[in-house]
């Protein structure tokens, strides 16, 4: 059986895939520090040295994993409607917080490891990030 390039891609972003997937795991269970990159290399079944090919180091794998986590939003739209009431705005965005919570608790956790973990100084970066998107809309 000949492997074509597209076969070689096609398996490089399930493997990527699936090292991302168990990393999250990982690291929203244990946190950075406790994660090894040989643990998550057996989650995901590959070798080690494979996580490496794809990833520097474990910080580039946990910033990936960040800033997937960091994609899950939701509509700061609707605020536009109630910014003249400060409380209904509060209470929206006590809501739409719970609710991704909910919806997802592995990023939601890994976002809570990365504050107390202190990891490359997240907590600021995603405080302004939120901070400049609620500015557009008040």
């Amino acid at each position: 059986m000949e492997i074509t390039i597209d076969d070689s891609i096609c398996r490089s972003q399930e493997t990527r895939e699936r090292i991302l997937s168990a990393a999250l795991h990982l690291f929203s269970k244990n946190g950075f520090h406790a994660s090894t990159t040989r643990a998550i290399s057996r989650v995901a079944d590959v070798n080690e040295v494979t996580l490496f090919r794809l990833f520097n180091n474990k910080s580039e794998l946990f910033r990936s994993v960040l800033n997937r986590a960091k994609k899950i939003q939701f509509d700061l739209k609707p605020i536009e409607e109630i910014r003249s009431i400060p409380e209904k705005v509060i209470q929206y965005i006590a809501v739409k917080t719970l609710e991704v919570m909910e919806d997802h608790p592995k990023e939601f956790r890994l976002m809570h490891y990365a504050i107390v973990d202190e990891v490359e100084e997240f907590e600021d970066e995603f405080i302004k990030d939120f901070q400049s998107k609620i500015q557009l809309y008040l």
